[in-house]
């Protein structure tokens, strides 16, 4: 019998998770601070929005989207956090 396929939700809460935390242990456990860290995922941001411009499946101001729906879900969570009295 074969396993069930994910979710598209289903698949960005298993991977989210994963990359981000190998986004954030790489530059840290080899001698790399936050900026090292924040210039990896600019790096990142760029090259997919790149990548999905070159097969043509999004337009120039795929980054900016992305960015704005990023700031928007960062402050969600962190409402949520505060309303629940979790710390960040």
């Amino acid at each position: 019998m074969s396993a069930k396929p994910l979710t598209q939700a289903e698949l960005h809460n298993q991977l989210a998770p994963e990359l981000s935390a190998r986004i954030v242990r790489a530059p840290l456990t080899t001698g790399g601070d936050v900026t090292d860290v924040c210039v990896l995922m600019e790096s990142v941001l760029v090259g997919v929005a790149q990548t999905l411009e070159a097969a043509g499946l999004a337009k120039p101001e795929v980054l900016a989207m992305i960015c704005e729906n990023a700031k928007r879900r960062h402050t969600q969570l962190h409402l949520l956090a505060n309303a629940k009295g979790t710390p960040q």
